[in-house]
């Protein structure tokens, strides 16, 4: 049985896919059950990496699943705020900044495939602090059917900060670890094996 217990971070990382799919049929008419499903989702995204990282289960195929996980869940929330909230619309400044951090994103999935040969994204904290206030907005925004614009605008700059500091761990790294927590620690680890090797 205990050989089993280390795909449990796998399983909840698989999960949050149908889990964000599922948004589409509850989002518009029913936000009592697109709550459910959120909460049920973010708790998936939240204990797939504890139980990795506490009991050691991590594997490549969990990294790769936890990647896919993510950009699943943040497609769908987005997609699902353009089509049910109604009135939508943004600032030019605040599509902007959308713009900005979508192009970074984008930029850094790249670099890593290039550089890399793999598919993924870096899980500094500067990007797992902002996740939690987008999934508080993400979670008031499609039952209230209304976006709190200049709260908006903040928490994308601060998202697009955090992904530009990622495209800076990116150029300082040798080998590439999602799990790197900074450009401090990224400068700093690189420091200590440049010594070692002295």
């Amino acid at each position: 049985m205990k050989k089993y217990l280390k795909y449990i971070p796998n399983t909840l990382s698989m999960a949050r896919i149908p889990l964000s799919l599922a948004f589409f049929f509850v989002a518009k008419d029913y936000p009592a059950a697109f709550i459910v499903l959120f909460l049920l989702a973010g708790a998936c995204d939240f204990f797939d990496g504890f139980l990795a990282r506490k009991y050691g289960w991590a594997t490549k195929l969990g990294s790769l699943m936890d990647s896919i996980g993510d950009l699943v869940f943040i497609t769908c929330i987005i997609t699902c705020v353009v089509l049910f909230v109604p009135g939508l619309s943004f600032e030019r400044h605040t599509m902007v900044c959308l713009g900005v951090m979508a192009a970074i994103r984008v930029f850094n999935m790249i670099f890593i495939m290039f550089k890399f040969k793999k598919f993924g994204f870096i899980h500094n904290l500067a990007s797992k602090y902002s996740a939690f206030p987008i999934f508080c907005l993400a979670l008031y925004v499609i039952p209230a059917k209304e976006i709190p614009h200049v709260f908006l605008s903040i928490l994308i700059c601060i998202v697009a900060l955090a992904a530009i500091e990622e495209t800076l761990i990116l150029t300082q790294m040798k080998e590439f670890d999602m799990d790197m927590k900074s450009i401090y620690h990224m400068v700093k680890q690189n420091k200590t094996q440049e010594e070692g090797t002295a």
